[in-house]
């Protein structure tokens, strides 16, 4: 929470990765004016039942969208569930995004805007983390 004290009242937008996001923490940026995003662990205290990927029964690139209170829960089934939680998209909104990106026969596909919005800031970070991981020496 101090990371972000000085953008408290700003509707400042924040994107988190699963180390970081709960529903607790969500709710309580969002009463200090922060509104936002992120993956969220399947085993998080909090989350709606029906969202767990043990209880969506979802096939592969088939997601499910659920709105409590004022957070958009979203599960899309790709190799593995990924969960996301947001603060500040819309449950009914849709947006595009690439699959396969760079290979010969990529295709756009339709995901919740929660998980297109999360992407599309993430994809820097996700990228540095696995380049990152090409060049960082074993400890063994």
């Amino acid at each position: 929470m101090d990371l972000v004290a000085p953008y408290y009242n700003t509707n400042m937008r924040v994107t988190m990765d699963n180390f970081y996001t709960s529903v607790p923490l969500l709710q309580n940026l969002g009463q200090k004016g922060v509104l936002d995003t992120g993956t969220v662990r399947s085993n998080r205290k909090f989350l709606p039942k029906d969202l767990l990927p043990k209880t969506a029964s979802l096939t592969k690139h088939k997601y499910l969208v659920a709105q409590a209170g004022n957070l958009t829960y979203c599960i899309l089934m790709d190799t593995k569930a990924v969960l996301v939680i947001s603060k500040y998209h819309c449950p009914t909104q849709t947006g595009e995004e690439r699959r396969r990106a760079g290979q010969p026969d990529q295709q756009q596909a339709v995901v919740p805007i929660a998980l297109a919005g999360y992407q599309e800031k993430m994809k820097g970070v996700d990228l540095c983390d696995q380049m990152l991981g090409y060049c960082m020496p074993s400890h063994g």
